[in-house]
């Protein structure tokens, strides 16, 4: 009877896991997520889960005295108070903050802090989730986009910098980009995001994930993955998974002293070949409109950023930015990264607050020649200088598992592991 019950809540436990990644995924500009008719309140669905998950594992865990309620609160109203701060000088009016920073960051910390393996099962389910709809995406891409087998009769409206019309395949599939380049004029793989380097955020994400921190070693896995972000033709995505490769090789050189010169000259040779390709598509792209785009972000967005540099502009607040755009973009004032935008809209003071765990924690993971960590910080990071979801729940997550080791860490006196 003890194992049927054990069973039973390994069961929900992980589905409970599943449904928090899938939200998660979806959240992270899905075209789900912007539908200019429906609003699905992702972040109050992910707020009810964790809080189900929250209840669930409490009255599942037999020691509660290993439950650190004490040390939780004692950060927690630092953090709050620290939030509230920066809410009052920031002039903070969307709700989305509070739903963001004052509730799912401290009860992520909290999961994270008090209940085992929960940062490595989540990842792993955000994993297995995008791998689900990598495979769906790229049968139908090629079905649909590349041979054309079949017509695209559906379409939905979404809302995207501006609202407009996609077409669709029974809402699971989606075309929203064309690429151009190299004499090519192609659909660009998005799946079910808005646009290609949403979709290679998501795809390079989980390659990191399973990289660094999961390490199940499932080839299928890192073929799926790398072919999809391959077929978004997304510079940033190229990029950041021929980095993850390097990583990864790096790493193997690191823990395996004794390996052959044969097999180190050949992950050199490959890891070349991979940045030489990732250099020569970055020079082709970075001279297009999209490349000068992006330029001109950073610059519109800096500027901002002087006008306030310690609280910002304002939570969210995009027109900052639109103002210090150069005229050529008229017709595209999308923003296309974190770094700087958020430097614009929250200043120097919630900036700080996104380093310190990449700092922290990259710092110890040297200290203990845990590597993997910090390359997967590293990919974050190049990440966020190049794409937008600062505010994500992705992003939100990956804070909050840095920052509770930070507090591990001084509860404790000892440095745990990632994955303890």
């Amino acid at each position: 009877m003890e194992f049927n019950n054990i069973k039973k809540e390994k069961i929900v436990n992980t589905l409970l896991e599943y449904i928090i990644a899938l939200l998660i995924v979806l959240n992270a500009n899905s075209v789900y997520s912007h539908l200019a008719n429906i609003d699905f309140h992702f972040n109050i669905l992910i707020l009810i889960f964790l809080i189900i998950y929250i209840i669930f594992r409490f009255f599942t865990t037999k020691d509660k005295s290993k439950i650190k309620i004490k040390i939780f609160y004692k950060y927690f109203f630092i953090y709050v108070a620290y939030m509230v701060i920066f809410a009052i000088f920031n002039k903070v009016r969307d709700k989305s903050f509070i739903n963001n920073f004052l509730l799912i960051f401290p009860i992520f910390v909290f999961i994270f802090l008090n209940f085992k393996d929960t940062i490595k099962n989540i990842f792993a389910k955000i994993v297995d989730v995008v791998v689900i709809i990598s495979i769906v995406s790229l049968v139908l891409y090629f079905l649909f986009s590349v041979i054309k087998a079949f017509d695209l009769k559906q379409s939905v409206v979404i809302d995207w910098g501006n609202v407009y019309k996609i077409k669709s395949f029974y809402h699971i599939y989606f075309e929203t980009q064309s690429f151009h380049g190299f004499g090519l004029n192609i659909c660009r793989n998005t799946g079910i995001f808005v646009e290609a380097p949403m979709y290679s955020l998501i795809l390079t994400i989980a390659l990191a994930m399973e990289s660094f921190i999961i390490k199940r070693k499932k080839m299928f896995i890192y073929l799926i993955l790398s072919f999809s972000v391959l077929t978004t033709f997304s510079t940033t995505g190229i990029i950041a998974m021929s980095l993850i490769y390097v990583l990864n090789f790096i790493s193997i050189l690191v823990k395996k002293q004794k390996i052959s010169k044969k097999a180190k000259r050949i992950m050199f040779i490959i890891g070349g070949i991979l940045i030489t390709i990732s250099l020569i598509y970055f020079i082709q792209r970075i001279n297009t409109e999209s490349g000068s785009i992006r330029l001109d972000d950073y610059k519109a967005s800096f500027k901002a950023w002087l006008d306030y540099p310690i609280f910002g502009n304002g939570y969210l607040n995009s027109d900052c930015i639109k103002a210090y755009m150069s005229s050529f973009r008229i017709h595209n004032m999308g923003l296309s990264n974190s770094f700087a935008v958020l430097l614009a809209q929250c200043g120097i003071y919630l900036f700080i607050f996104y380093l310190i765990p990449l700092i922290y924690l990259g710092k110890k993971w040297i200290d203990n020649k845990e590597y993997e960590y910090l390359f997967f910080s590293l990919v974050i990071v190049l990440l966020f200088i190049t794409t937008i979801f600062m505010y994500k729940p992705i992003m939100i997550l990956i804070m909050a598992s840095g920052y509770s080791q930070i507090i591990k860490k001084e509860g404790d006196n000892n440095f745990e592991k990632i994955t303890n």
